[in-house]
């Protein structure tokens, strides 16, 4: 939740002048009058500047402490460019930015009071100014501001919101921030059971599913931090889930394990659309919400969604994917990447998904289990071990289609690279094979879970097996240790790398490291 965002509208170009506004002066309506004095409009280029654009130019020159036709740009500069402007709430909003920033006004320290009075001071009929003040009062008690003498509670914030536009949606981001902030929220969840417009969208999903509660960390240090935008947007994959009788957007990876108990942390947020619609929906969502957060950025912030789709493969079962990686210039938590995929496998899977609460999000995230994540594993080892041979065959007689995501071989030259590459792929296949094969280790699995842990030793020890006796074993093994030698140690990154792939080299050698060995 960013109490700067929707008051503001995108720079319009600087051609197009502003006729709402006119000379910049209505009848009827008076300029600001911040501390008590009217505030006249400033000469831009010799004439009053009146367009929007004109306007946001002096605030983003004052933000990035630049000059603007050879002139600084002060706060009083900024506030007499928006003085007559009655067709937004700009002001107000500067206003807020320099009390909650500390910056002074004329050498004087701005209230919370006279950002508030600043919003009132022009009313509009779609109650905008109402949604202003509410998103100011939640910064205030966010961080401790007083308003009017007395400290602003959330129940305050709660009830203002919900008397403003979009107050359900505001109130989830201010959630979010009070979690960040070291608040547990206890008072604010809500039992999917017990509500009748709950967070289930069917009734296949409160009875297919399983509720699973999650208890908060007790400190932060516990469990790895989601930044705002991070949040928002699992918060809007389960608003778009609520529009589907069954749930297309899952959680799966290790989030999904880590919430499910089964580890303790995780990297990345990996998500599986069951369909392509989902998907696109999904990008959609995030475009929109990146054309909003495009105001902020106009205003010196530097908050971004970025969205790089990432080919799959068919021919090994590899899913085209999009990696989304938010980017929160107001705080100073690095979030985790979203690696959403597509595969409509999930449609055809038997096990009902889980709702689980997740630490900093209002909805319960609907999560793939452990033993449906294990049969999609399952499934490409299966394919993999009958199709590794063929599609050797079919490489090596000059057949090129893609094999992304290969580590080394991003750019194959000729067919042996190729084969390499999916050698890699098969490879980092059975690594995750490995990782769950540890996970099933530390537990008594029952049920179906049990029966795709017997399948997956099973599957796991063939395709080892198969890979080790590979007619290009030798000629790979040669080509990745001599990379190996040649790679220079200068990063932690290259570090880790090539830690990476070394193990991955000695899972050719089942003779030596069976990764099923714990079976």
């Amino acid at each position: 939740m960013k109490p700067t965002t929707s008051t503001f509208s995108p720079p319009e170009s600087a051609g197009y002048v502003d006729q709402r506004a006119g000379s910049g002066e209505i009848s009827g309506r008076s300029a600001s009058t911040f501390n008590g004095m009217g505030i006249s409009t400033l000469e831009f280029c010799g004439r009053t500047a009146t367009t929007v654009y004109e306007r946001i130019s002096m605030e983003v020159a004052f933000w990035q402490n630049k000059p603007l036709q050879g002139r600084q740009i002060t706060p009083a500069v900024v506030l007499n460019a928006y003085g007559n402007d009655t067709t937004s709430l700009r002001s107000g909003v500067f206003l807020q930015k320099l009390c909650l920033r500390n910056i002074p006004y004329n050498n004087r320290q701005v209230t919370p009071e006279q950002v508030v009075q600043e919003f009132n001071r022009q009313p509009d009929q779609n109650n905008e100014y109402k949604l202003a003040i509410a998103r100011f009062k939640a910064e205030c008690c966010l961080r401790g501001l007083p308003l009017n003498g007395q400290p602003v509670t959330p129940d305050e914030v709660y009830k203002d919101f919900m008397e403003s536009p979009a107050g359900s949606e505001e109130i989830t981001l201010f959630n979010t921030k009070r979690y960040l902030n070291g608040h547990l929220l206890a008072d604010r969840q809500v039992d999917t059971g017990d509500d009748p417009e709950g967070y289930a969208a069917s009734t296949y999903q409160h009875q297919a599913s399983a509720v699973v509660r999650r208890a908060l960390p007790l400190s932060d240090n516990q469990v790895p931090q989601l930044n705002v935008l991070t949040l928002r947007t699992l918060e809007m994959i389960q608003k778009i889930n609520e529009s589907y009788n069954t749930p297309p957007i899952l959680i799966t990876g290790s989030y999904a394990r880590f919430l499910q108990n089964r580890c303790a942390s995780f990297k990345n947020i990996d998500i599986i659309c069951s369909t392509e619609g989902s998907a696109i929906k999904l990008c959609k969502e995030i475009q929109a919400l990146n054309e909003a957060l495009d105001i902020d950025r106009d205003l010196g912030t530097n908050d971004n969604i970025f969205i790089f789709p990432i080919p799959g493969c068919r021919a090994i079962q590899l899913p085209n994917a999009y990696n989304i990686h938010p980017k929160d210039s107001s705080s100073d938590i690095q979030g985790p990447e979203l690696m959403v995929s597509v595969d409509d496998r999930v449609i055809n899977g038997h096990a009902a998904p889980l709702a689980i609460r997740a630490p900093g999000v209002e909805r319960p995230l609907w999560c793939l289990s452990f033993a449906e994540e294990t049969r999609l594993l399952n499934d490409t080892l299966e394919h993999l071990i009958g199709n590794l041979n063929p599609l050797t065959v079919e490489l090596n007689q000059g057949a090129a289609f893609e094999l992304p995501r290969t580590i080394l071989f991003g750019f194959p030259k000729n067919g042996k690279e190729r084969i390499y590459g999916l050698l890699v792929r098969a490879l980092l296949t059975l690594d995750k094979a490995r990782q769950f094969i540890s996970i099933f280790a530390e537990e008594e699995p029952d049920g179906q879970l049990q029966a795709q842990q017997q399948r997956l030793h099973t599957l796991a020890a063939i395709l080892q097996r198969k890979l080790s006796r590979h007619i290009c074993r030798s000629d790979f093994e040669c080509r990745v240790s001599c990379w190996l030698s040649t790679v220079p140690h200068v990063s932690d990154f290259e570090i880790e790398r090539v830690e990476f792939i070394t193990s991955l080299l000695k899972m050719m050698h089942p003779e030596l490291h069976r990764i099923d060995s714990t079976h």
